[in-house]
């Protein structure tokens, strides 16, 4: 659809009177900037999410981030990207395979976890990225979970939190800034939230002895990014994780007592989509204690998160200070790991 040209400027006078920097990671198409700077120009953002669609070769994706970082508007960008191992690896040409994250918790030795962020790391920095979302501390309680499968340590939260710390220790130590998900958990949960928003029979209690026992080590040795589940536990809420005060606010802040910041998983997943209207589900998140919005490919659905913020910002008090505190939050984690990648830079 294309909007009149009094819509667009009017959208962009509405979004430059959000706090920044505004709280989105957005992907894109293309194996330059183009399309990236686009839509940076027009919206704003923390940063971008690379895909296989974006990455060619070496030489390539350092083309790209380096165009990226000389020419996003304003101050550079946070580029991120999806490295776990054989499942999930958009440079798989190019970069090195990673063992899978269940061959690493069976190895009981984390020191081998440790060396296998520390060199996912390295091969990232050195092609420019600043985040990788990874590790996943979901339990794994199916073998055979569409989504999950190999991407998991252990089915022993105690034994995913010791394996998940040591990867986020290697990814700090070579300069990548690491992020745990899926908070609070998607192992029990026996669907892919890509295609459909999955039930977990789990309750509170059932969460506090199990999954959330994983987070306890990798938030101790620094970890400052979570990622959400697009799951419903229906016996703690009918809101999904993604959009659940008690988990987000009450339970991982309050209880855990976690400072860092949240961050949604694709707002593109079906998961996602069947919460209901997307800019009700964005505010929703937001109120909840989501800091920044991941939006991994549609441009109207990334309008549409941002016109969402606009919204919740100019809606109420207490709407437009959680906006601010999000700002805030998404901020902390930019400048930390722009100083974490500037300290290890060659």
């Amino acid at each position: 659809m294309v909007e009149p040209e009094g819509f667009k400027l009017n959208f962009m006078s509405t979004i430059s009177k959000l706090p920044q920097p505004i709280p989105l990671i957005f992907g894109f198409e293309g194996t330059d900037g183009a399309d990236a700077l686009s839509r940076a120009r027009s919206m704003g953002g923390l940063g971008v999410i690379l895909f296989a669609r974006n990455c060619v070769s070496r030489e390539q994706v350092q083309q790209l981030l380096g165009e990226l970082e000389r020419d996003w508007p304003g101050d550079p960008p946070l580029c991120s990207i999806d490295h776990e191992g054989p499942r999930v690896h958009r440079m798989r040409s190019f970069v090195e395979e990673p063992p899978d994250a269940r061959t690493l918790g069976a190895s009981e030795d984390t020191e081998v976890t440790y060396e296998t962020g520390r060199g996912m790391g390295k091969a990232l920095r050195e092609l420019g990225f600043h985040i990788n979302f990874a590790p996943v501390l979901d339990l794994d309680e199916f073998p055979d979970h569409p989504a999950l499968k190999q991407r998991c340590f252990h089915k022993d939260p105690l034994v995913v939190g010791q394996h998940g710390a040591a990867l986020v220790r290697g990814l700090h130590e070579a300069g990548i800034t690491a992020c745990g998900k899926h908070f609070p958990g998607h192992g029990s949960a026996h669907l892919d939230s890509h295609v459909v928003l999955p039930e977990s029979p789990r309750t509170l209690a059932e969460l506090q002895t199990r999954d959330l026992l994983a987070y306890r080590d990798p938030v101790e040795v620094g970890l400052e990014l979570i990622m959400t589940a697009h799951v419903r536990f229906s016996a703690i809420s009918e809101s999904p994780s993604t959009c659940n005060p008690t988990l987000l606010s009450s339970v991982l802040r309050n209880h855990m007592g976690y400072t860092g910041a949240v961050i949604t998983d694709d707002l593109d997943m079906e998961g996602f989509r069947a919460m209901g209207p997307i800019r009700t589900s964005v505010q929703q998140a937001i109120m909840a204690g989501v800091d920044i919005l991941l939006c991994c490919r549609d441009p109207e659905l990334q309008e549409d998160a941002l016109a969402a913020l606009c919204d919740l910002h100019q809606s109420s008090s207490a709407g437009r200070e959680r906006v601010e505190e999000a700002a805030k939050r998404a901020h902390k984690v930019y400048c930390s790991a722009h100083q974490r990648s500037r300290e290890k830079r060659p």
